[in-house]
C-alpha cells in the first residue's frame, strides 16, 4: 500500500455468513473490506488486482480449510506478502501454533471484542508497513542540544538541559526498525529468564552482553531518539505481561536516564538501563493467583510480592553483576517518601538509579492492562503522579520524565480547541504540553482527506485538549508518524 492516508483493504474469510458481515462491520469504519465464503474464493481475490493488505481466515471450512489457504499464499510469491490472521472458534495450542508456524501473524479465538480485533489488525497493518519500507521479516513490535552538563541530583533535576533537542542521525523508519531488533534481542533473554526463574531453573545470565545491549539502547537514543519515545507508550501483547513490563521500563528508563545524568556517567547510565532490564527478573516465580488478584493482597501475599526485589537480587548476585545494577535493583521500590520497601529509605537516601527504575516501572505499571484494571491514559498517568500529595516519587525527577515523554506522548491521539482529532508526533521539552500534531479528523468526525500538521507551540495555534486513547486503535499511528517524521 503506498499511500499510508489510503484505506487499508481486507479479506474476510468464513463460510458463516452472519461471522463474515459482523466482523466486516467491526472493521469497515476504517478500512475497505469485502468478504469471501470460502478458500478457493480467497485465494483468486488474493492473486487479482483486487489483492488485499490483510486477511482474517476462517480454518473449519468445507473446501478448503484456512491452514491449506494460508500455506498457498505464502507459497505464492505474489500473495506471501499479505498479513494473515487467524479468527478461529478452534482455540487449542495445537491449532494455534499450527497457524502461526504456517505464517500467519496472529491467532484470534472466536467469540473475540471488536475492540481486540481492531486493534490487533491496526497494529499488524503498522508492521507491515514498516517492512514495506525495509524490506525485511517479521519485527516485533513491541511504540540534543548537548547532553547533561551536571550530575543529578535530588535538588536539582529540573535544572538540566533537555537532551532531546539533539539532531537525528537517523530517519525515524530506519530508526525504529533498529531498535526493534534490540527489542527483539532483549525479549529473547527475558522470555527464556521468565521460563527458567517459573520452573525453578538456575538461571545464567551474562553481565557483560547485558551491558552491551544497554550501551546499544542508549546509541539509539542518541542517534533518533523519537523511536524510543513511541515504543515506551506502546504495549505488545503477543509478548508476556512480564517481558513487555520490563521491555517500556527499559525504554522509558533509557530516556530519563540520559536527560538526568552527565555524560560522564556513561558506565551508571548503562546500570541504570541493565537494572531496568532486569528488576523484576524474580517476578515469574510468584503464583498468578497473587499476580492477578483483584481483592487486597493477605499480609504472606505482600510478603511473598515484596520478596522479588530480595531473590532477584540474589539471583544478580550470582550472576557477578556489579555493584551498581544491584543496587539499583535492591532500592527501585523505596519510595521518596520513605512508604517503599524493602528498607523504607525516603529521600536522597534512594540511589538515583534506583529512583530512575522506579519511576519508570511506576508509569509503566499504571498504564499497562492488569486483570483487575484497564491500561491507564498515558497523560493522565503523568498528571496522577504529579499530584500525588504523599510525593512517593520524587516530583523533580516527576517534572523530568514529563520532559522527556512529553505531557502528551508521541504517537497519542488528542482532541484540539477546534473540535478536531489529531495525532502526536513530536513531544517538546521545553513546552510538554505543546507538542506537534497532525490533524486528522474534522469537527464531526470524518477524516480529512489531507492531513495537517500543526505546531500548537506557534501563537495563534489551535490548542491541544486531552488525550483520547479509546479511539487509537482504530488508527495507522505508525503510518502517520513516518509520512510526518
Amino acid at each position: 500500500m503506498s499511500d499510508p492516508s489510503a484505506k487499508h483493504k481486507i479479506l474476510v474469510v468464513d463460510d458463516d455468513e452472519l461471522m463474515a458481515q459482523w466482523l466486516a462491520g467491526v472493521l469497515s469504519h476504517e478500512h475497505s473490506v469485502r468478504t469471501a465464503s470460502s478458500g478457493g474464493e480467497a485465494l483468486r481475490i488474493a492473486s487479482s488486482s483486487e489483492k488485499p493488505d490483510l486477511m482474517l481466515l476462517d480454518v473449519s471450512m468445507p473446501d478448503m480449510n484456512g491452514y491449506e489457504v494460508c500455506r498457498q499464499l505464502k507459497l505464492d510469491a505474489r500473495t506471501q506478502g499479505i498479513v494473515v490472521i487467524f479468527v478461529s472458534g478452534r482455540i487449542s495450542p495445537e491449532d494455534e501454533e499450527m497457524g502461526l508456524e504456517l505464517g500467519a501473524v496472529d491467532y484470534i479465538h472466536k467469540p473475540s471484542n471488536p475492540t481486540v480485533i481492531r486493534a490487533r489488525v491496526t497494529r499488524h497493518l503498522g508492521i507491515q508497513l514498516i517492512e514495506s519500507y525495509r524490506g525485511q521479516g517479521p519485527i516485533v513490535l513491541v511504540e540534543g542540544g548537548s547532553k547533561p552538563k551536571m550530575p543529578a541530583t535530588k535538588t536539582g533535576v529540573a535544572e538540566y538541559p533537555s537532551a532531546q533537542t539533539k539532531i537525528p542521525t537517523t530517519s525515524f523508519k530506519d530508526e525504529l526498525g533498529q531498535l526493534q531488533q534490540i527489542c527483539r534481542n532483549l525479549a529473547s533473554i527475558l522470555q527464556d529468564c521468565e521460563q527458567r526463574v517459573r520452573h525453578g531453573i538456575t538461571v545464567s545470565l551474562h553481565p557483560q552482553k547485558l551491558d552491551t545491549l544497554a550501551g546499544q539502547f542508549v546509541e539509539s537514543h542518541n542517534r533518533n531518539h523519537r523511536p524510543i519515545l513511541y515504543l515506551c507508550n506502546l504495549n505488545n501483547t503477543r509478548l508476556s505481561p512480564f517481558v513487555n513490563h520490563s521491555l517500556r521500563r527499559t525504554l522509558t528508563s533509557t530516556v530519563l536516564a540520559i536527560d538526568t545524568m552527565a555524560e560522564h556517567e556513561e558506565t551508571q547510565i548503562r546500570s541504570v538501563i541493565t537494572a531496568a532490564m532486569l528488576a523484576d527478573i524474580a517476578m515469574p516465580n510468584i503464583p498468578a493467583s497473587v499476580l492477578q488478584k483483584k481483592d487486597a493482597l493477605a499480609d504472606e501475599e505482600v510478603c511473598m510480592l515484596q520478596n522479588h526485589v530480595h531473590e532477584g537480587v540474589r539471583i544478580l548476585k550470582s550472576s557477578s553483576f556489579g555493584d551498581d545494577v544491584i543496587s539499583f535493583v535492591a532500592h527501585h521500590h523505596e519510595r521518596f517518601n520513605g512508604s517503599g520497601y524493602p528498607y523504607g529509605l525516603q529521600g536522597d537516601a534512594i540511589p538515583h538509579g534506583a529512583a530512575v527504575v522506579g519511576l519508570c516501572d511506576t508509569y509503566c505499571a499504571m498504564t499497562e492492562e492488569r486483570s483487575y484494571r484497564e491500561a491507564g491514559n498515558p497523560t493522565k498517568t503523568i498528571v496522577t503522579m504529579l499530584s500525588r500529595g504523599e510525593a512517593q516519587q520524587d516530583p523533580l525527577l516527576v517534572e523530568r520524565l514529563i520532559r522527556c515523554i512529553g505531557g502528551f506522548p508521541i504517537g497519542a491521539l488528542v482532541s484540539m480547541s477546534s473540535g478536531e482529532l489529531g495525532v502526536v508526533t513530536h513531544h517538546n521539552s521545553e513546552l510538554p504540553t505543546k507538542p506537534r500534531v497532525v490533524v486528522l479528523f474534522d469537527q464531526h468526525g470524518s477524516r480529512l482527506r489531507q492531513p495537517r500538521p500543526e505546531d500548537t507551540s506557534e501563537p495563534g495555534s489551535i490548542e491541544i485538549n486531552s488525550a483520547v486513547q479509546q479511539h487509537a486503535a482504530s488508527l495507522d499511528v505508525l503510518s502517520i508518524l513516518i509520512r510526518f517524521s
